[in-house]
Order: structure tokens, then sequence, then C-alpha cells
């Protein structure tokens, strides 16, 4: 079932990036803790690496939203609201992230 495999392509990307959002959360946290302590070149590292990941979750968003319409074209549905209505399984966990 094609429908099947685009949703839990879009939970993987989902956890992925809400993995990465944890990333940056901590290393928004070592920024300011080494911005504190005048550590500038450290400060430079960490905003080197949050740039790469923000870059990679543009990625992520772009895929996710590609495998989002692909889905909702193939259930003929308008919203990702409506998935609980089709039955597939996985669409709670879809929602968890």
């Amino acid at each position: 079932m094609q429908e099947q495999t685009i949703l839990e392509q879009m939970i993987k990307l989902s956890a992925k990036k809400l993995e990465l959002l944890k990333q940056l959360k901590a290393l928004s946290e070592k920024q300011d803790e080494a911005f504190r302590e005048q550590r500038l070149d450290e400060v430079e590292r960490v905003l080197n690496k949050k740039d790469e990941i923000i870059d990679y979750i543009g990625k992520l968003d772009d895929a996710f939203l590609k495998a989002s319409d692909a889905l909702k074209k193939l259930l003929g549905i308008e919203s990702l609201t409506q998935l609980e209505d089709t039955g597939i399984e996985g669409c709670s966990e879809l929602k968890t992230y």
C-alpha cells in the first residue's frame, strides 16, 4: 500500500526533525554558556554547527511537504487532519511529532 509507505516516511522525517530541534536547543545552551564566558571561538563553532542543522531541517521540511502533497493527492484529501478518517495505520503516531 503506497499510502502506508508515504505515511511511514513522513513519520521518520518528523522524528528526525524533532531530534535535530533538540540538538539545536542543546547547542543554543552551549552557545549561551560560551558567550557568557567570552569563548568566542566556541561560539563560532556552535553557530556553524547550528547553521548545518538548520539547513538539514530545511531539507527535511521540503521532503515532508512533498510526501504530504503526494499522500493527500493519493487519498483525495485536502488536509492532513483528514488522515484519521482514512484508517491508515500510523496516523496517530504522525500527530505526536
